[in-house]
């Protein structure tokens, strides 16, 4: 049977839902697939029969982005076994988050004042030119 493992203990508690669609196969001792069955999440465990004894191994693709459970296991004559494939999801990366600052309301007077200073060199060559057109204005006459 297939299960998901939520507390990743590698044992089937009550509260933990059987999952279906979940393929494992039987496997014997050189690796032929001698069996495989497909978990509907409802009529677990379900069982091989008819098998020889010798040495098996059940394989299950783990969940992507997770982990499961695998077992090697000896089949004697007679003997049943119930072997449990516990699945968990591994935790998703935390991402730090993103502090957008907060636009701060700007009055008119600060508006205005801000622009007055980007000019405020232009205006003070303005006025020294001013300065020393009327002081050459004023010295021609005299």
């Amino acid at each position: 049977m297939a299960y998901e493992d939520a507390n990743e203990n590698g044992q089937w508690d009550p509260e933990e839902r059987l999952l279906a669609g979940r393929r494992i196969r039987l496997l014997d001792g050189e690796g032929n697939l001698v069996g495989e069955h497909v978990t509907d999440g409802e009529t677990e465990p379900y069982c091989f029969q008819g098998l020889a004894p010798q040495v098996y191994r059940l394989v299950k693709r783990p969940l992507i982005g997770g982990g499961s459970t695998s077992m090697q296991v000896a089949v004697v004559g007679g003997k049943s076994l119930i072997l449990e494939f516990g699945d968990w999801m591994l935790p998703a990366p935390t991402r730090e988050p993103t502090v957008t600052p907060t636009p701060q309301p700007v009055s008119p007077l600060t508006a205005i004042g801000g622009n007055i200073y980007r000019v405020s060199g232009i205006l003070v060559l303005v006025l020294a030119a001013g300065i020393a057109v009327g002081y050459a204005l004023i010295q021609k006459q005299l």
